[in-house]
């Protein structure tokens, strides 16, 4: 199963266990509006039951269900489980350009 969650994709895939895991206290921070200062937030009860990994891309290794919240959004349920969370992309057609769509 696939999650949206605004602009961000929440989508199964197996985990590198190269990755440096990321320090969190049972909350994370998966984007951050640049223009309103609004956060998607992921949580979990125990902050073992999480780990958080990558730089440019986050990986996600839920060993129970996560909630994701944004003031602007409906919170949605993560069931445990290996994820990839994707930025929504958009193409500026006159400099032909991608680039991450602004919140």
């Amino acid at each position: 199963m696939i999650y949206r969650h605004g602009d961000l994709l929440i989508t199964p895939t197996k985990m590198s266990k190269r990755l440096k895991a990321i320090k969190h206290n049972g909350t994370f921070v998966l984007a951050e509006g640049e223009t309103t200062g609004h956060r998607h937030l992921i949580t979990v009860e125990r902050p073992s039951d999480m780990v958080v990994s990558g730089i440019n891309t986050i990986y996600l290794s839920l060993k129970a269900n996560a909630t994701v919240t944004h003031e602007e959004h409906k919170t949605i349920t993560i069931p445990a489980g290996d994820y990839k969370v994707i930025h929504e992309q958009e193409k500026d057609w006159f400099s032909l350009q991608t680039r991450r769509v602004i919140d």
